[in-house]
């Protein structure tokens, strides 16, 4: 596995069972197409949501890790 997908899973580990926002993956270095690879590649998943605050609200994306996601991460690596 390529290291930028292996770092990029193992964000979305330690973000648990909530997901990370898209946000904070791209506050932390990932691209929107590396988020793009792992979606199409069966490692990740997206749910979507809308959050308000009376008059307000937001669309939110949370990506989280996939069992094919837990398995790619228990694979050799790109340097291995």
């Amino acid at each position: 596995m390529l290291s930028h997908r292996r770092r990029v899973l193992d964000l979305l580990v330690d973000a648990g069972l909530a997901g990370s926002p898209k946000s904070a993956s791209l506050a932390r270095g990932c691209t929107v197409e590396l988020l793009d690879d792992l979606l199409r590649a069966g490692f990740s998943t997206v749910a979507t949501g809308t959050v308000g605050d009376g008059d307000r609200t937001t669309e939110i994306a949370c990506v989280t890790i996939t069992e094919a996601g837990w398995r790619a991460l228990e694979g050799p690596t790109d340097t291995e």
